[in-house]
């Protein structure tokens, strides 16, 4: 890829970067999820430009960010499973990410099993309580709150 085509490939995913971001503060998730999975198309080309032009050695890529931490709250699966695909193209975006982004997909399905059960059990229980998440789902009273609000 020619520099013009990775700076270029830069300017696209932060634009759709900005706009993830603004989505999410505005609340609109599904919106924000959107657009960084669009921002993928341009990951690879952004990650080598930042490389070479920007010697920028590596860190998070805030569009997988943004979808581990939204999509299992929205009970997402085909975005994990789109990412999945993602990380199997191009491999080097694991190799750049500081952090184990194959270990948090696993764990952005594990949450989203968990917020299912939340769910099911709110609509099974519309009366119950915040603070019996917990007894009546086992786990961290904490993570439940945090997935209820």
């Amino acid at each position: 890829m020619k520099k013009a085509d990775m700076q270029a490939h830069a300017i696209q995913y932060r634009a759709l970067m900005d706009k993830a971001c603004q989505a999410e503060r505005d609340g609109l998730y599904r919106e924000a999820v959107h657009m960084a999975t669009a921002a993928w198309d341009y990951i690879d080309g952004m990650a080598q430009y930042e490389r070479k032009y920007e010697e920028t050695q590596g860190g998070s890529f805030e569009a997988i960010e943004l979808v581990l931490k939204i999509a299992p709250l929205l009970l997402d699966h085909q975005r994990l499973n789109d990412l999945e695909e993602l990380l199997k193209k191009y491999k080097r975006i694991e190799k750049y990410s500081e952090s184990d982004i194959g270990q948090r997909l696993n764990d952005a399905r594990t949450d989203m099993r968990h917020n299912h059960r939340l769910w099911t059990h709110i609509e099974r229980n519309p009366g119950c309580s915040q603070d019996q998440l917990s007894t009546s789902l086992a786990g961290e009273q904490q993570y439940w709150l945090a997935v209820a609000e």
